[in-house]
């Protein structure tokens, strides 16, 4: 069968003399002990979208703390090397300073003496050992390869973002010119990966630059301007000084190279002048 038939156990609701209370709300009696629920409509107050927006207290801050130290970062990238990061901490503890010439780079990268005698070396040293000498020729080195992994991985990441400073600077010049001239002008921007739109553009005189962490402050152009040129004269500085600690690294890993390789020489002919001798000596 297609449908059960009522269970005498069951009767229903009229047979027992219970109202049926969903038939009185749904007829909508004002007599019904149940009340059916209605959502009252929620209002919306649409914005003025001329109306000025004060930024948020993070905003305002993170703006106030660029300012400030604007002129830090331009005393900074006058000093040259002092704009970068001191690498001397690396190479403080080190075990014997014998192995270093005494001189360093102006960001602390010490210089490795050429070890011309072994013996000479050895003597000057404390607890002067092969052994000793050669530990610390390799702790060295491995403190020079990482510090170039370091200098090759601030390269790559200066030569992308030089492009894009550049790239945001022009634009915001673009800006500032169909500002002052009192132009509109039509633009693609990305909506998400290969998909762009269009849209007519009016310059308000101002323009939001992120400063990372998440934080974007509206700046004039000629702020936004001079903040881009700053960074783009950083990047360009980091570059630069990258390139060249490059250089005087892979210098100096050469000479530890070269070192161990004499301490090594050194070593084997000394154990076989000693075998030699105690083999006469039998």
């Amino acid at each position: 069968l297609s449908a059960r038939a009522a269970s005498p156990r069951t009767p229903d609701r009229a047979s027992r003399g219970v109202p049926d209370r969903r038939d009185d709300a749904s007829s909508g009696s004002p007599t019904s002990p149940v009340r059916a629920r209605t959502r009252s409509p929620k209002i919306r107050l649409a914005a003025n979208p001329n109306a000025p927006r004060a930024p948020p207290e993070r905003f305002r801050l993170a703006a106030m703390a660029e300012e400030a130290k604007g002129d830090d970062v331009a005393d900074a990238l006058d000093a040259g090397a002092a704009a970068t990061e001191d690498a001397s901490k690396q190479f403080a503890n080190i075990r014997m300073a014998t192995i270093l010439s005494g001189e360093k780079n102006p960001r602390g990268i010490p210089y490795v003496a050429f070890v011309e005698s072994v013996e000479e070396t050895l003597a000057t040293t404390t607890d002067g050992t092969v052994e000793k000498l050669i530990g610390a020729m390799n702790e060295l080195h491995q403190k020079m390869k990482i510090l170039e992994g370091h200098k090759e991985r601030t390269k790559i990441s200066m030569k992308q973002k030089i492009p894009e400073i550049a790239r945001t600077l022009q634009l915001v010049k673009h800006l500032k010119a169909k500002h002052d001239a009192d132009e509109t002008f039509k633009s693609h921007y990305s909506l998400s990966e290969m998909l762009y739109g269009r849209a007519e553009v009016t310059p308000d005189g101002t323009v939001c630059l992120w400063l990372g962490a998440n934080v974007m402050v509206e700046y004039p152009y000629d702020e936004a301007i001079d903040i881009l040129e700053l960074s783009l004269k950083n990047a360009k500085t980091r570059r630069d000084i990258c390139d060249a600690d490059l250089d005087m690294i892979r210098d100096q890993v050469i000479t530890v190279e070269v070192n161990m390789a004499r301490v090594f020489n050194y070593d084997v002919k000394r154990r076989k002048a000693e075998g030699g001798k105690k083999e006469i000596e039998a």
